[in-house]
């Protein structure tokens, strides 16, 4: 039996995994978080998980896109400039996946499935 290997190519020519260009999804969600609260703790308690497991998607986020997001202090995090314009886009990004989703599900409640 021959097996066939799926890939896709990356067409962002600076993405650091040319065979995944997409970041972890869930870890957008908690990047945007931390990035509005400026903390790991407050994101953690507004998603119902530990600060630390905030870090580790943040962490590999960054692993992901190449660079920090954020600059880290003792007990803060502030997002740097790089972190600054791709929290703006990721925003978009989920608000259009949120209006999307609600028109989708507002369609079928209106046909009654």
């Amino acid at each position: 039996m021959t097996k066939i290997y799926l890939c896709f190519i990356s067409l962002l020519p600076d993405c650091p995994d040319p065979v995944n260009p997409l970041p972890p999804l869930d870890c957008l969600r908690f990047f945007e978080a931390a990035a509005r609260h400026e903390s790991f703790v407050r994101a953690g308690e507004e998603l119902g998980v530990t600060p630390a497991a905030v870090a580790h998607r943040v962490r590999t986020l960054e692993r992901h896109f190449g660079a920090p997001l954020f600059s880290r202090r003792q007990r803060s995090v502030r997002l740097n400039r790089r972190g600054r314009a791709y929290c703006e886009a990721i925003r978009r990004i989920l608000r259009d996946i949120h209006r999307t989703t609600r028109h989708h599900a507002d369609g079928r409640r209106l046909r009654g499935r």
